[in-house]
């Protein structure tokens, strides 16, 4: 086994502890007995800490089991709120159809993937290219679905933009697509 080889497995044991000793937190968090669990992982993870007569000191071992309860934290005050980063609206072959609630555009717009090999922007009012660049045979049926889907998208940027889930929204216009 080569020096290289060794590293990345004892990177990933460490990674692999870590993550389950977050797991342990959550569950005793929740009420369940894995104390001894916890201690266990803890002396591996952090055994500086054992080591150490400074009890007083902020060390990673808090600073992660704090980012860990701020994040629970977090998830329970939010939990009715969905959090989405973007929605395909549409689909054909390879070529989609794509919103995003973007916080920092006020004008409502989709963009069009094709593949990884290009993407362009669109205003949802006009149609009219925004940025980026889409050849013409991926443009053209992708702009008609949505010159007769305006109000549809506007309706999806809107939802998207006050945090709630679309999917609903999008099975229904498929659906009605298909009729």
């Amino acid at each position: 086994m080569s020096t290289n080889d060794e590293i990345d497995s004892d990177f990933f044991e460490k990674s692999m502890n870590h993550e389950l000793l977050l797991y342990y937190w959550r569950l005793r968090y929740l009420g369940q007995d894995v104390d001894s669990k916890i201690e266990k992982l803890e002396a591996i993870i952090y055994p500086e800490i054992r080591r150490s007569k400074n009890r007083d000191a902020l060390w990673q071992r808090d600073i992660d089991e704090l980012q860990l309860l701020l994040a629970i934290v977090d998830d329970e005050e939010n939990r009715d709120r969905v959090f989405v980063t973007k929605a395909v609206v549409h689909k054909l072959e390879y070529t989609k159809l794509i919103m995003s609630p973007d916080q920092n555009h006020a004008r409502p717009h989709f963009h069009i993937h094709y593949k990884s090999q290009h993407k362009a922007s669109y205003a949802v009012d006009t149609l009219e290219l925004l940025a980026g660049n889409m050849p013409k045979r991926y443009e053209k049926p992708m702009l008609y679905w949505a010159s007769r889907k305006q109000d549809f998208l506007l309706l999806v940027w809107n939802e998207l933009k006050a945090g709630r889930d679309v999917r609903e929204l999008i099975v229904h216009a498929d659906e009605q697509e298909l009729q």
